[in-house]
């Protein structure tokens, strides 16, 4: 027995009676149960569908993304573990045959870079949760939702695509293989970029109106002309931390990297803060250059950008996590402060506001008849002129921060905070004097 554990206890799987991924994500677990490997050195990207209601059942660290977009995250935050970090984390994305299809591109980029990450494709040939739809893996004859008499067209081969993309390792197996938890360990073990693709049930719909017994899906997999099951590739070839960390030596005199240098500090800091404004007033920005120069005190940080599709219209927010300690959960619950900047701001956050009042709020003061008739209880809340005091509306969250600052009696270094400004167009000067506005009692 593995002396950690890896799904939560008595898990109830929500999937259908006789769904492939029950099978799937008990052989996972399974797979990390045979390697021993601490759950916190485990990264399950999920993707959306059905395929990503396993966020809750694993005990790993779980990222949930966009859909098609689940190897593009784990490309990142491989490369970022590999070149920057302690380069023993394993990658491990969940993702269905909609979503292999909608993110076809970046699989291929993938394993054309070589990165070290494992892709478990749940391959069910239909569009499982949205009604049992044609899929790009549905075979040519098979009924779906939308092709009730058989789909008229033949399915795309992810194997051999992704073989022709140069990947590391391809591996194909039913999700009723005995031998499926080894298989996935074998994957996760192999260096550089592998795919197992599990053919499976999709009970919902596909065996509505298809037979689908294991002869079935062995004579399926035949027709389809991808009846190899087992290994089916195998190389060895170096993956793109490895070719990236030799071409770009940190050693190399020549080579001015942007990594930060981090310094040991051993103040006490857990603050959960909620930066709102609107679009074009850099609220995403000052919150960056924030949290660097937090990261270059000595401190962990975790930011979260939320903003509208249209991204230049609209609301602008970041959620920001400090602490002396590592943060290992991102969410946050109540915050600290909340840092208001404009009306866009305080309407997205405004919910949040009602179910956090004991939360500090700072905000502009051109909301405080906004704020006032729309909570008549008190709320612990001060407001500035950070707005009208600053000619240019980017510099407004840095007056508010300067604003939580003095509140916080912080002892970092407010000039920290001065960093790569250049290519954003701002004076220095006035980032400083923003920052500065309610950081003394003579401002």
């Amino acid at each position: 027995m593995s002396k950690y554990q890896y799904l939560n206890s008595e898990q109830d799987f929500p999937y259908c009676m006789g769904c492939g991924h029950t099978m799937i994500n008990k052989a996972l677990a399974g797979a990390f149960e045979l390697m021993e490997i601490k759950p916190t050195k485990v990264n399950l990207i999920t993707d959306i569908g059905c395929v990503g209601l396993v966020d809750k059942m694993f005990l790993t660290n779980t990222i949930h993304t966009t859909h098609g977009r689940s190897t593009a995250f784990a490309t990142g935050i491989e490369l970022a573990d590999k070149v920057l970090f302690e380069n023993d984390a394993k990658n491990v994305i969940m993702i269905g045959d909609g979503g292999a299809t909608i993110g076809l591109l970046h699989l291929v980029e993938a394993a054309k870079l070589n990165t070290d990450i494992t892709v478990v494709l749940h391959n069910n040939f239909v569009y499982g949760m949205t009604g049992g739809q044609n899929s790009g893996l549905t075979p040519e004859n098979f009924k779906t939702a939308t092709t009730m008499s058989g789909s008229i067209s033949p399915n795309i081969h992810i194997a051999k695509l992704l073989e022709a993309s140069h990947a590391n390792y391809i591996s194909r197996k039913l999700a009723t293989d005995k031998d499926l938890a080894e298989a996935l360990r074998d994957a996760i073990n192999h260096p550089g970029f592998s795919l197992v693709e599990i053919v499976e049930l999709c009970t919902g719909y596909a065996t509505k109106w298809n037979s689908m017994t294991k002869k079935d899906i062995e004579e399926i997999l035949v027709y389809s002309d991808s009846e190899e099951r087992g290994t089916i590739v195998k190389n060895n070839r170096e993956s793109y931390a490895q070719t990236y960390t030799q071409a770009f030596n940190k050693n190399d005199n020549d080579y001015k990297t942007q990594a930060l240098e981090v310094k040991q500090n051993s103040k006490e800091l857990n603050l959960k803060l909620v930066l709102a404004g609107s679009a074009g007033e850099g609220i995403q920005f000052t919150s960056k250059l924030f949290a660097k120069s937090l990261v270059k005190e000595g401190l962990y940080i975790n930011q979260k950008n939320d903003n509208p599709v249209t991204i230049g219209t609209g609301f602008s927010l970041a959620e920001l996590k400090i602490s002396n300690e590592e943060i290992l959960y991102s969410a946050i619950d109540r915050p600290d402060f909340f840092l208001i900047s404009s009306i866009d701001g305080y309407q997205r956050v405004k919910g949040w506001l009602g179910k956090s009042k004991e939360s500090k709020i700072i905000a502009d003061s051109s909301l405080k008849e906004q704020i006032d008739n729309d909570f008549k209880e008190s709320l612990n809340i001060n407001y500035f002129d950070a707005r009208e005091n600053n000619k240019d509306k980017r510099l407004a969250a840095f007056s508010l921060l300067g604003a939580m600052y003095r509140a916080l009696e912080a002892d970092l270094r407010a000039e920290t905070i001065i960093l790569e400004i250049e290519s954003q167009k701002i004076n220095p000067d006035a980032i400083s004097k923003a920052f500065g506005l309610y950081l003394n009692d003579n401002h």
